[in-house]
């Protein structure tokens, strides 16, 4: 999903599922920054939005349920597909781009979704966020990487729910 506008707090963040959202640049343009960033002796962490997405965005509209703001849809993380097509997105960023690591947005907001079977720590959201750690673990000792970066993100719109960190 791309927007125009500038993405806020509470507003889904431009996302590019299976490649670099044009505010990257293009793929090679992606790759030469990492590769530049790399020879540098700096990490590259790529800002992700699998919290959900925009209404207006049709394509995949089976993998959501409707978001708690107006305008908004979660992923719906109980779907096997979601997990695959989230999952793969990584791994393609890692393999593909040389990413360094992942901040996952809005996670509270992941992990308290409306979809069924949204419960705090142990929702369908918050196991997508340990295979995922699993997966980035697992990648870097396939590439040889010291470490695959995970950071997850709070917004004052969405405050984190008691006991998940």
């Amino acid at each position: 999903q791309e927007c125009g506008a500038q993405p806020t707090a509470a507003a889904p963040q431009p996302l590019g599922l299976l490649a670099p959202a044009a505010a990257l640049g293009t793929p090679e343009d992606l790759k030469a920054f990492v590769s530049r960033a790399h020879g540098l002796g700096l990490r590259v962490l790529l800002s992700i939005a699998h919290d959900g997405a925009a209404l207006g965005a049709t394509a995949l509209s089976t993998f959501f349920c409707r978001g708690p703001a107006a305008g908004t849809r979660r992923f719906d993380f109980a779907q096997k597909e979601v997990l695959r097509l989230l999952l793969s997105s990584l791994r393609l960023f890692v393999d593909e781009y040389g990413i360094d690591g992942f901040r996952f947005e809005a996670v509270p907001a992941m992990v308290t979704s409306c979809c069924p079977g949204s419960a705090g720590g142990d929702s369908p959201a918050s196991r997508y966020l340990m295979l995922a750690n699993d997966l980035l673990r697992d990648l870097a000792s396939c590439v040889g990487a010291p470490l695959l970066v995970s950071i997850a993100t709070s917004t004052a719109a969405a405050p984190t729910p008691h006991g998940l960190c």
